[in-house]
């Protein structure tokens, strides 16, 4: 009889910490409704200010390629008769004369 005392016994001590354990959840699930729709905001937050910054670092990408290209076709309306503007070397260069073969001399 005296086991079935001591396994009862076990038995309220279960319950009492069971019931503490849920109304300490109960007071948690309060802050973290909280905590969790803040860090929602913030990540929402981040998301949009990342998606801001690639949408400015595509338009600059694209402003700069618009100026280059611009730059090129004006330093090609600028060419000094028999030159052309190299958009490699980024420098002008004389025109190939292929009726002009002395090099095979």
């Amino acid at each position: 009889v005296s086991w079935l005392k001591n396994l009862a016994k076990m038995d309220d001590d279960d319950l009492q910490f069971c019931d503490k354990l849920e109304k300490k959840l109960d007071m948690i699930s309060v802050c973290h409704e909280e905590a969790k729709s803040l860090r929602d905001q913030r990540l929402a937050e981040e998301v949009q200010k990342r998606a801001e910054a690639e949408a400015t670092a595509q338009r600059e990408a694209e402003e700069e390629e618009r100026r280059r290209i611009l730059d090129n076709a004006k330093m090609e309306a600028q060419a000094p008769p028999g030159m052309v503007w190299n958009k490699e070397t980024r420098e002008y260069e004389y025109l190939h004369d292929p009726t002009e073969e002395s090099w095979r001399d």
